[in-house]
């Protein structure tokens, strides 16, 4: 029995809300939808509570949140969003402990979430965030992928590869974008056939082919390859305008490569370790530079070098440092218990490049990054434990803790400035309160 007939004024009343939100949606009513939407959330949140071993209501919860998400992004409330996808993936785990067998259905709407979560992300300007979202769910896909034909996640890769396109077109490395567009494009090409004679699967899928060739369009140019350029610009001549357009060239043209940025630091051996040409299409994501094995080692190397070019040459500083964050993110989760040993070497290293990029950010007048970054470093040194009271790493949690309080307070967050003084004020004394 579906859960909309499953019995219960709570459960009926909820689907009604849902109904209306979508019909206010279609009719750009998204204020009412927004409150719709939320309504039918308070619902089925409470239903979840009421009853706990109930699988079909953290299911429910899940989507209704994930739909919200998309709402709010669309009525411009991207921290919002965030909040509601935060949610969508914690509901939809719970969904999960309570069903056998869901693996494969969870990695696929856990990463629909993350890249969703992603793209919010990066219109609320939490560059550091999207980042690590957008790599999150294209690895989810691509790990399942098996590149053949007739394999059924071809078209949800392509779909994925091209928002990553976006994001890392918008917040990280170029190279990277036009990899991930192209090879996008390349999958989108060989499922014409599918696609085109499929309606439902042509409207789902245009947009982002449009966007994959819009960015691999723009990055080619102002990188100088006019023959890949004019490939892609016979694609965009034929669709319509995305809805958000890529960066400009200019735009592209002043944000530096991960190669552009380690030779402007002066360091070739890092470079030779994590570069390759764009047109290799073999970095999609900042994943594919190393082996995971070693991610906290490289990542450690570019932490230092942003640490020291940060204030001299920001945009290349930022690059590393967002590329360092990526590697170590990527490292947590890949290898969680590892990472747990490890921590106490790379998270100093990882925590102070935070500190230094979310202060030079600041300085730039990009809050929103500053925050993102000062969110990351105090997470890091949560992590540490009670490592953060080894002498040597006493200061430096102090200093991350007060600069993230002094952000909080001037963006208005008290309760989270208060918090994170709090924290501050642990390391004050000489000795470990936890001892």
């Amino acid at each position: 029995m579906g859960w909309r007939v499953a019995g219960g004024w709570d459960r009926r009343r909820a689907g009604k809300l849902l109904d209306q939100g979508a019909t206010a949606r279609s009719s750009d009513d998204l204020a009412t939808a927004v409150t719709r939407y939320q309504e039918a959330a308070s619902i089925v949140r409470k239903l979840a509570q009421a009853q706990p071993r109930e699988r079909d209501h953290p299911q429910q919860l899940g989507s209704t949140l994930y739909t919200l998400g998309q709402v709010l992004l669309e009525a411009g409330s991207p921290r919002k969003a965030v909040s509601a996808l935060e949610e969508a993936e914690r509901s939809y785990r719970a969904w999960a402990a309570l069903t056998p067998d869901s693996e494969e259905l969870l990695a696929s709407r856990l990463a629909d979430v993350q890249l969703r979560r992603a793209r919010a992300h990066s219109f609320a300007g939490y560059l550091a965030s999207a980042l690590v979202d957008a790599q999150r769910s294209v690895m989810s896909y691509m790990d399942r992928f098996t590149g053949a034909a007739e394999d059924p996640l071809a078209l949800d890769v392509a779909r994925v590869l091209a928002h990553n396109a976006v994001i890392s077109a918008t917040c990280g490395d170029p190279d990277v974008a036009v990899a991930s567009a192209e090879e996008a494009l390349r999958i989108y090409l060989r499922e014409a056939a599918r696609i085109n004679g499929d309606l439902s699967l042509r409207a789902l899928h245009t947009t982002t082919f449009t966007a994959a060739a819009h960015v691999a369009e723009v990055v080619h140019t102002a990188h100088g390859r006019p023959e890949s350029a004019k490939s892609a610009a016979e694609f965009t001549a034929q669709l319509p305008p995305p809805a958000s357009p890529p960066p400009s060239v200019e735009q592209i043209r002043q944000s530096p490569t991960l190669r552009e940025a380690l030779e402007q630091a002066g360091d070739t051996h890092l470079r030779d370790r994590l570069v390759a040409p764009a047109t290799d299409g073999t970095i999609l994501t900042s994943v594919h530079r190393c082996d995971p094995q070693v991610a906290p080692t490289m990542a450690t190397g570019l932490a230092e070098l942003a640490e020291q070019i940060v204030d001299t040459a920001p945009r290349a500083g930022l690059r590393l440092g967002l590329e360092a964050n990526t590697l170590y993110a990527t490292a947590a989760q890949l290898h969680a218990s590892q990472q747990r040993h490890q921590l106490a070497e790379f998270g100093p290293p990882w925590a102070r490049m935070l500190l230094r990029c979310s202060q030079a950010s600041e300085a730039s007048g990009s809050r929103a990054l500053a925050l993102d970054l000062a969110g990351w470093m105090a997470a890091t040194v949560n992590g540490l434990g009670p490592n953060t009271f080894l002498p040597s790493v006493r200061p430096l949690a102090r200093d991350c803790m007060e600069w993230h309080a002094t952000l909080l307070a001037e963006s208005g967050d008290t309760a989270g400035a208060d918090r994170a003084a709090h924290s501050a004020s642990l390391f004050d004394g000489a000795e470990d309160p936890l001892a």
